[in-house]
């Protein structure tokens, strides 16, 4: 185990600015920023929304005698 005070340095090295002319990153590390702040969930969500829309718009009305079958007797049918 190291004894006494540590041995700082005698003088302090100023503060400096250094002007930036362009980005510090480069265009890959840019790319995968930017893919790592897509979110998939996102992208499952817009599908999922497309494809009801898709199912409601080309859905049809049944032929009155097939609604009549089925609203006469609903409750038969949530019976069994």
């Amino acid at each position: 185990m190291a004894a006494g005070q540590p041995a700082w340095p005698t003088h302090e090295t100023p503060s400096y600015v250094v002007a930036q002319t362009g980005p510090s990153y480069s265009q890959f590390s840019d790319q995968v920023m930017n893919t790592a702040k897509q979110y998939p969930h996102l992208d499952f969500a817009r599908e999922m929304a497309t494809i009801y829309a898709s199912l409601g718009q080309r859905q049809i009305r049944l032929d009155e005698k097939f609604e009549s079958a089925i609203f006469d007797d609903l409750e038969s049918l949530y019976e069994s």
